[in-house]
C-alpha cells in the first residue's frame, strides 16, 4: 500500500519536472539566484535531566539518567534564491552507470510503519539542489517566470533525504550541527568539549523573519510546506525571507553536558556544516561565512532540574551591560593572538 502510494507520487513528480528543464544555463550567460543560509539567534537554551535516549516530545526534559543542554535553532535565507530541493531518481542509477547508487543512506528497504503490513520500501532518495537562473538579468526571483523558461533551474546532487520515524516524515541529513565549546584562555585555544549528533531537518518554510517579506523575490505566504515532508518525493526548500525553525524539545535538539563543570562555554549552531569533501558543505550558497552562531551561556549540570518538561528554565545568555549578547573567546590561545604580526 505504501509503495504504491510512493510510485504514484513519483509519478507525479516526473510529469511536473518534465515541463522544466533542469540543465544550467549557457557558459558565461546568466548567473545562478543562490540561496543563502544564515544560522539565525538562538532563542530558547534549556538545560535539564531526561531519560537516555529520549526521542518523542513528551519525553524531553523527563526522567533521569543524562543531562542535556536543549535549543531551538533557526536557519534563515536571506539570499537572491530560494533553497530549493528536489527527489534526484537519476543519481539512483548504479555506479557504474555513473550513478550515486539507489541506497544513499546505506540501510537497504525498511518497514516504516514498523507493524509488517507495508512491507520493507526504499526509505531514502538523493536530494538535488535546483537553483534558478536569472533569465532575464534582473537579479531578482521570480518564480512565475522562472518556470516557464526553458532554461530557468539549474540541478546538482545536495544529499540524501531519510525517513526519520522520531518525526515521521523525510529530512535532509547533515542539515545543522551543534557543539559546546570551552573558551579560550590566554594558554589554550579553544576547543569542542560537547557535540550533539549530525541533525537532518524536513527544510520547510516555518516563518518569515523581520523584514524578510521586504526582499527582492521573497513570496508574501510559505511555499515550501513541511506536510509534504511525509512524501519521499516532495519538493523542500526555505524561501526568501523566510526561516525553517526546529524547536528545543524536538529529537535531535539537544547535546549530553552530563558531567561536565560549572561555568561559562560557548553554544555554536552550524548550518550546512563542513564535510569530507565539502569543506563549504553540501548546499551551494552566495556566501558561506555567516552559517555558524556563537552565543556565551553559563550552565551547572550539576544542578540540572528534573521533569519539568515544557517548563524547563532557560539558560541564562550572557549578556553585555547595554544587553548585548557577549561574544565567545574562540580562536587560538590570548598570549599567542595578542603577538605582533
Amino acid at each position: 500500500m505504501l509503495r504504491s502510494g510512493i510510485k504514484t507520487g513519483v509519478t507525479t513528480l516526473v510529469a511536473v519536472l518534465g515541463l522544466l528543464s533542469l540543465a544550467p544555463a549557457a557558459s558565461g550567460q546568466d548567473e545562478e539566484l543562490l540561496p543563502d543560509l544564515t544560522a539565525e539567534p538562538v532563542n530558547q537554551v534549556k538545560l535539564c535531566q531526561e531519560m537516555v535516549g529520549a526521542i518523542l516530545n513528551e519525553e524531553a526534559c523527563q526522567g533521569t539518567g543524562t543531562t542535556v543542554l536543549r535549543l531551538d535553532n533557526r536557519v534563515g535565507n536571506y539570499g537572491n534564491g530560494p533553497l530549493e530541493l528536489r527527489a534526484d531518481f537519476a543519481a539512483e542509477a548504479p555506479v557504474s552507470e555513473g550513478g550515486l547508487g539507489e541506497d544513499c543512506h546505506g540501510d537497504g528497504d525498511v518497514d516504516l510503519e514498523g507493524d509488517g503490513i507495508d512491507g520493507p520500501v526504499d526509505n531514502d532518495v538523493w536530494l538535488s539542489q535546483a537553483t534558478a537562473i536569472d533569465t532575464n538579468d534582473n537579479g531578482v526571483f521570480d518564480r512565475g517566470s522562472t518556470e516557464v523558461a526553458g532554461d530557468a533551474w539549474a540541478q546538482r546532487v545536495a544529499g540524501c533525504r531519510y525517513y526519520h520515524p522520531e518525526h515521521y516524515h523525510y529530512h535532509l541529513e547533515n542539515f545543522a550541527r551543534y557543539q559546546l565549546l570551552a573558551e579560550r584562555t590566554w594558554n589554550k585555544a579553544s576547543r569542542v568539549v560537547r557535540k550533539g549528533s549530525k541533525v537532518s531537518f524536513c527544510v520547510e518554510d516555518t516563518n518569515s523573519f523581520a523584514g524578510g517579506l521586504g526582499l527582492p523575490g521573497a513570496p508574501q505566504e510559505s511555499f515550501y510546506d513541511g506536510d509534504l515532508c511525509r512524501q519521499r518525493d516532495s519538493l523542500a526548500g526555505v524561501s526568501i525571507g523566510w526561516f525553517d525553525h526546529y524547536g528545543w524539545i524536538l529529537s535531535g535538539q539537544q547535546i549530553d553536558v552530563k558531567g561536565l563543570r560549572a561555568g561559562t562555554y560557548c553554544l555554536r549552531t552550524i548550518v550546512d556544516p563542513p564535510q569530507p569533501g565539502k569543506p563549504n558543505g553540501q548546499l551551494e550558497e552566495s556566501d558561506e561565512t555567516n552559517n555558524s552562531r556563537a552565543v556565551r551561556v553559563y550552565i551547572d549540570p550539576s544542578r540540572a532540574p528534573v521533569n519539568m518538561g515544557r517548563n524547563t528554565p532557560d539558560v541564562q545568555q550572557l549578556k553585555k551591560p547595554n544587553g548585548q549578547l557577549q561574544s565567545c573567546r574562540l580562536g587560538p590561545p590570548k598570549r599567542l593572538s595578542a603577538l605582533p604580526r
